[in-house]
């Protein structure tokens, strides 16, 4: 991953300005819209995971998951990486903790 991209974009970004108040939820939505980025989650395994849930635990018939769905939830993990990263940041941490992400 080319990190130079993402620092570049985000220090010449105003919307990461206007995150610094985390509660902003649209302003995160629209980085997280603007970072292009590949498929941060093994498809395979969402897809393992949706079925096992879906019909072992919720007596559910759903047993496939399409693309839009795993794009989805490629969306929400940069959202909350995103909002970590404000946490740390307000917290004068240069490292992103588990305790950064909800």
């Amino acid at each position: 991953m080319n990190t130079d991209k993402y620092e570049s974009f985000i220090t010449a970004s105003p919307v990461i300005a206007a995150t610094k108040s985390e509660s902003d939820a649209a302003n995160i939505k629209k980085i997280a819209s603007a970072i292009n980025t590949e498929t941060l989650v093994v498809v395979s395994k969402v897809k393992a995971l949706v079925k096992n849930i879906a019909q072992e635990h919720l007596g559910s018939n759903i047993s496939a998951t399409s693309a839009c769905a795993v794009d989805a939830l490629t969306k929400k993990i940069v959202e909350e990486v995103i909002k970590g990263i404000v946490r740390a940041e307000k917290e004068g941490r240069k490292t992103l903790m588990g305790r950064d992400i909800e």
